[in-house]
């Protein structure tokens, strides 16, 4: 990539401004101030206390303490003032130790969360340590916190970190970096970065969705066979973090057959039995919890909840699903891009118009790149043939539309039943980003976007110098992203210092 200091001087400040946002964001963002941040905390207590099968009695419509934790309620006045925030029994957050508070949380039956849709756990694995280490040295409720939350920041920064030294190593390679260059791009939205400043287990799942994304990107490149080895093993991991939000499964199950068609490794037994106990588990878990989870629900909001739908209600849900991304995408595009956070404590981006500014970006610098690639082939081709999308654009275009389908049958059976589906939220379509990035490539230069009939490395040989700047201007955004996060940031939560 041509200038390489411009590329290295992109690659620097993307460093130091993640660096510099996870100091301010761990600084000034107010405890449980991320979306549904007190019910996520007690869930990765739950997951770290009790791995495997979360305390359940499906008899009595009981799930684990942490579907009630509805305090602390994040109060931004007691900011820095721990005995404002109480617990449930009454004593100062500050003072009261991690196991001391849950076990005075009451456990209170069918009476239950909103937020109680099941989960298997896999995407708060991230936070066993720090919980169990919080309560080993008998810390407090908010240092506990603090200190899980950290530790999503950091790992944050390690997927950061890696997605910066591959552009870096494929910098000769624009083609190669310029996929990575969009992975970065969605994985440093401000919706996401506020996120990985959280204990959400919505992030772990954006982040293990990178993984694999990057991954599935590699396997054009030379790699030393331990890494290659070592990825492997990775996966089957990432797809149990992935699975711990079950809307999810079919971007899974999508990289996982990519993965089988791309690396000949990935076609042994012991691959094949990794990936499926990765599912097997979490859908176990989950059929063991439906019970419970039903009484939840129902208690709240009727008995239509989780009930099997109609071929009527069927036909219903399926053009509503459509209605819905249709009629409120705008809206959608909005929060996952701008957003900080959602609901009450949701924080819009300033200026107003940043998404559509991004929106136009995005959409130049993807043009820019399917150009620069047509120009680059043509005097290669003796003749334009057209070609249908490659097996793995397919692949790719079906996991993330049946990912979103799902998301909307979860929303359908267990939140509303008027249709545009109430409570859909732009952070739901995070994790869809890097399979979508996986599937662009594949179609960008060895799909229909001129490049059929020559081979993928005298393709991008032809296009890299014309693909150069596209590159270089996702980086651009994201320094820009990166730059009005912190803005933001201060402007939210200056109050704090």
């Amino acid at each position: 990539m041509r200038p390489r200091w411009v590329l290295n001087a992109l690659l620097f400040a993307i460093a130091v401004l993640l660096v510099v946002q996870f100091v301010v964001s761990q600084r000034l963002i107010y405890p449980f101030d991320a979306p549904d941040e007190r019910v996520h905390f007690a869930r990765a207590h739950d997951v770290a206390f009790a791995p495997g099968v979360v305390k359940l009695s499906t008899a009595a419509g009981k799930v684990a303490v942490g579907a009630f934790f509805y305090d602390p309620q994040p109060v931004n006045e007691c900011y820095g003032k721990p005995d404002c925030l109480l617990s449930p029994s009454g004593s100062p957050l500050g003072r009261l130790r991690l196991e001391h508070f849950f076990r005075d949380v009451p456990f209170q039956g069918a009476a239950g969360s909103d937020n109680s849709f099941p989960y298997a756990g896999g995407n708060y694995l991230h936070l066993i340590p720090p919980m169990r280490l919080a309560s080993l040295l008998h810390f407090n409720v908010l240092d506990s916190y603090r200190m899980a939350r950290a530790v999503s920041g950091l790992l944050f920064l390690g997927v950061s970190a890696l997605l910066l030294f591959s552009i870096h190593r494929q910098r000769r390679n624009a083609s190669q970096a310029f996929p990575i260059a969009l992975l970065g791009l969605g994985f440093w939205l401000p919706s996401s970065i506020f996120l990985s400043n959280s204990v959400s287990g919505d992030y772990l799942v954006t982040a293990a969705s990178v993984l694999i994304a990057l991954f599935l990107l590699s396997a054009s490149w030379s790699m030393p066979p331990r890494l290659l080895s070592f990825g492997l093993m990775l996966q089957p991991v990432l797809y149990f973090m992935v699975l711990g939000k079950l809307p999810y499964a079919p971007i899974v199950l999508a990289s996982a057959v990519l993965t089988w068609l791309r690396y000949p490794q990935a076609r042994s037994g012991w691959f094949v039995g990794a990936s499926l106990m990765s599912f097997v588990l979490p859908l176990w878990w989950y059929g063991q919890s439906r019970g419970a989870v039903l009484a939840l629900f129902q208690s709240q909001r009727g008995d239509w909840v989780g009930a099997t739908l109609t071929p009527v209600e069927l036909v219903q849900w399926l053009s509503g699903s459509v209605g819905t991304v249709v009629s409120q995408f705008g809206d959608l595009y909005r929060q996952m891009v701008a957003v900080l956070g959602n609901g009450p404590a949701a924080r819009l981006f300033v200026p107003e118009v940043f998404h559509h500014i991004h929106a136009v970006l995005v959409l130049a610098i993807l043009g820019s790149a399917v150009c620069g690639t047509i120009a680059g082939l043509a005097p290669l081709r003796a003749g334009f043939r057209c070609c249908v999308p490659s097996r793995d654009v397919m692949v790719a275009v079906l996991g993330v539309g049946l990912s979103y389908f799902m998301i909307c049958y979860g929303l359908r059976l267990y939140w509303t039943t008027s249709y545009p589906l109430d409570g859909m939220q732009g952070r739901y379509f995070l994790p869809l980003l890097p399979l979508l990035v996986v599937g662009f490539d594949a179609w960008w230069l060895s799909g229909s976007s001129a490049a059929c009939g020559w081979s993928s490395s005298a393709s991008r040989c032809a296009v890299n110098p014309l693909v150069a700047p596209a590159a270089l201007s996702a980086l651009v955004v994201s320094t820009l992203q990166l730059i009005f996060y912190l803005k933001n940031v201060f402007h939210f939560y200056s109050a704090s210092l």
